[in-house]
């Protein structure tokens, strides 16, 4: 790599919590989320396609495809909607990313940007079914009680909307659910966390989400 590669950038901030990942993340992984970090903003937002991105690692654009995959799981990144940049002579959409810095729904989008706009019915049928399957396996593999059953239900479906994990606890769902009967489902859920995200740009906190149910 020469120079001329970092284009005047010759530092980046890197997030602590990716050291605690340990054998989580392999070398090649962190190599392109490293490499992200160098393209990245504040608010964690860039533009680079995975052959910069590759450029900068030593990968080839596959490879950073496959390990953003990873990264996504692990909660590093997430991906953002595609949008035309001011100027550009190509009639294709510039992807962009957002490189999570804080993690566990803490990331606000990053200003003038959004989510990807998945319509509920017009989801990946495949990507659908995965969800509602797993929500309602971890439900009945706990065997908790009947206020608390919807639990993994909820988080799992405004965690897809948000496109990184959040954890609500038993304790606070616990706290809002005495006296109510609620069933709550992924069909439900999800549509109101996406709606909620878009406007606030941010996770809906547990009162704000069951509030729309």
């Amino acid at each position: 790599m020469n120079e001329e590669d970092y284009k005047g950038a010759v530092y980046s901030i890197l997030p602590i919590r990716v050291c605690k990942l340990g054998k989580k993340i392999s070398k090649g992984e962190l190599l392109t989320f490293i490499s992200m970090c160098t393209f990245s903003n504040r608010q964690g937002l860039l533009f680079a396609t995975c052959e910069s991105i590759g450029a900068r690692s030593g990968q080839d654009k596959n490879t950073v495809a496959n390990n953003m995959d990873k990264l996504k799981k692990l909660g590093l990144m997430r991906d953002l909607e595609k949008k035309f940049q001011k100027g550009q002579l190509s009639k294709w959409k510039t992807g962009r990313r957002q490189v999570l810095y804080l993690g566990e729904g803490r990331d606000e989008v990053p200003n003038h940007e959004e989510l990807p706009v998945v319509a509920f019915n017009k989801m990946d049928r495949q990507h659908l079914k995965e969800h509602i399957e797993q929500a309602e396996q971890e439900v009945s593999i706990k065997h908790e009680p009947v206020d608390m059953q919807y639990l993994s239900v909820l988080n799992g479906a405004v965690s897809s909307a948000l496109g990184q994990s959040v954890q609500y606890t038993p304790q606070e769902y616990e706290k809002y659910m005495r006296g109510n009967d609620i069933k709550i489902t992924f069909e439900q859920v999800f549509p109101k966390a996406r709606a909620f995200i878009q406007q606030h740009k941010r996770s809906p906190k547990l009162h704000e989400i069951m509030g729309e149910l």
